[in-house]
């Protein structure tokens, strides 16, 4: 009897384990990604790859923005002569950071939104945001987006 008490208290202790296994919370949230600041200038903007009026084709657009530190500063200097490397303009630098800047759907919009005006658009069509998802030992994040669209030039 002592044997078989004892085989169950081992066989006990050898399927559990000490880890413990991380808890996530329960998340429920909601968000608008606001284009109101560029409708009003008349730039136009649609998730629908039709519209209804006449339009010219400027050419397929795309931004990524990323969560990441800040970049104040790159000072370079050249790397000294040698005798492989003689007077070949190579230099080194060295990037100094400011603080953390969290990714987000707004800077996203602004980035297509400035880079289709600077081609000379008045709108993007078949405007499409997708998130970068990172995956870490912690579980998944959004870290980034990257947003794609047509740039077009509303005919009147």
């Amino acid at each position: 009897m002592k044997k078989l008490c004892v085989l169950t208290v081992l066989a006990a202790l050898m399927t559990t384990s000490c880890s413990v296994l991380p808890k996530y919370p329960y998340v429920q949230e909601s968000a608008i990604l606001d284009y109101t600041a560029y409708t009003s200038k008349g730039f136009f903007i649609t998730e629908s790859n039709s519209v209804s009026f006449n339009y010219k084709a400027i050419g397929s657009v795309s931004a990524k923005v990323e969560s990441g530190y800040i970049i104040t500063g790159v000072k370079e200097k050249p790397v000294p002569n040698d005798d492989i490397y003689k007077g070949d303009g190579r230099t080194t630098s060295k990037v100094k950071y400011g603080g953390f800047k969290m990714a987000n759907q707004n800077d996203a919009l602004k980035e297509i939104c400035d880079r289709a005006m600077d081609e000379g658009g008045n709108g993007i069509i078949n405007l499409n945001i997708e998130p970068i998802i990172s995956t870490n030992q912690y579980g998944t994040s959004v870290t980034g987006y990257f947003i794609t669209g047509m740039a077009i030039r509303k005919l009147d």
